[in-house]
């Protein structure tokens, strides 16, 4: 079935962006009315933490025009760009020039068949083909006013978003059940390896437990590797993506040709190694799979293969995300600010406490079981939400 489309504009009574608190020179107070800007928007609530506040009477100065009504939707227009939520309560709060302010008209179109539409643009990079600015990427109000919504009857839209209601329900419940099981094995790490344990085990450091020469090494630099030398299918590529959640999982695709590859060979990635992000979002940790196929990593990567004589991967894995010698290690090596870079150095000298071998396995034993169990829960309930959400829209559910 094809319904017919609408510019946004055309459905909204309210677009407009927030409070230009820089143009507008805002002063804060230490409480009041916060502003929330585009970085607050979660997945389906505001996250208040780290927020400004507005005094009482520089709040009505800006009211009513910049504070959410119910059933307005907020949109990130820089930074998280596309991130929406929808409002589902009176609100006393402002939002900031990084947030468009979209309220839809109500007898054209439902508001979460709106949300639902801007998630699905989002799943698909739509966004990404409009980006305009310099060093601050951004989406203009004349592109969010052009998008083209299919428009089918109303309560088909609230039919629409009754059943991705259903979906996003059992697709969260599935992703908190993953958060648990996360938390539970960073529990029994701690208690067999942590703090409290009374061990005099050995402390040896990262760059003692490597298999080899070049078993700890980061990805090609500059003129060896370059994005113009990215084909369609090869050797694959890992990067940032790949360890970003802190398991490893198939980001974008990138691929080198095999004859690339011959020159790269060292930067080969095998099952077992550890991979750590260095730049970007630093500090997140995976284990490469048994079923890796012929890989390398890139510049943004750390790459450690270990020897299992000595530290086993999943070990080394927790020990960088839970223990605390590893977190204080960091903290310090980064002098307390968040991590935009580490680097080859901080990671060879890294502490780490080697507990006997017999431990470590039984700890990877319950690792694996537990990576067993979820296997089923993780990007497959994401990719169906998106396929059902795909379908939906073009009319074919």
């Amino acid at each position: 079935m094809t319904w017919p489309v609408m510019p946004l504009s055309n459905l909204v009574d309210v677009m407009h962006q927030g409070i230009n608190t820089a143009a507008d020179k805002v002063e804060y107070s230490q409480s009041g009315y916060p502003i929330i800007q585009s970085k607050h928007l979660k997945e389906n609530c505001v996250d208040f933490d780290g927020v400004k506040y507005l005094s009482e009477s520089d709040f009505q100065k800006y009211s009513p025009k910049y504070v959410p009504q119910k059933g307005d939707i907020l949109f990130a227009n820089i930074g998280s760009i596309g991130k929406s939520l929808i409002i589902d309560t009176g609100s006393t709060f402002l939002f900031a020039w990084n947030v468009f302010l979209i309220r839809p008209k109500q007898e054209l179109i439902d508001v979460s068949y709106l949300k639902y539409f801007f998630d699905r643009l989002l799943s698909i990079k739509y966004y990404d083909q409009y980006l305009t600015g310099g060093t601050v990427k951004f989406v203009n109000k004349k592109v969010m006013g052009e998008i083209e919504i299919p428009l089918p009857p109303l309560e088909e839209q609230k039919r629409i978003a009754a059943i991705l209601d259903k979906a996003d329900s059992i697709r969260r419940k599935r992703q908190q059940a993953i958060q648990l099981a996360d938390e539970f094995l960073r529990s029994v790490f701690l208690d067999m390896f942590g703090d409290f344990v009374d061990s005099g085990w050995k402390q040896s450091s990262v760059e003692k437990i490597v298999s080899k020469k070049g078993g700890l090494r980061t990805g090609p630099f500059g003129s060896q590797l370059l994005h113009s030398e990215f084909v369609e299918s090869g050797i694959s590529v890992l990067g940032i993506d790949n360890a970003v959640d802190n398991n490893f999982k198939w980001g974008k695709p990138r691929f080198i040709t095999p004859e690339k590859y011959e020159k790269l060979k060292k930067y080969t990635v095998y099952s077992g190694d550890v991979l750590i992000t260095i730049m970007g979002t630093c500090g997140r940790c995976a284990v490469v799979p048994d079923d890796i196929p012929v890989a390398i990593n890139t510049k943004h990567l750390c790459c450690i293969t270990v020897d299992t004589r000595k530290c086993l991967p999943d070990y080394l894995h927790a020990f960088f995300l839970y223990h605390r010698i590893a977190r204080n290690y960091l903290k310090a090596s980064t002098k307390g600010a968040i991590m935009d870079g580490l680097n080859l150095g901080v990671i060879k000298e890294m502490p780490i406490l080697l507990p006997p071998l017999d431990l470590q396995h039984k700890f990877s034993a319950i690792k694996t079981k537990q990576r067993s169990t979820l296997a089923t829960m993780n990007d497959d309930d994401s990719s169906l939400f998106r396929t059902l959400s795909s379908a939906l829209f073009s009319g074919c559910v």
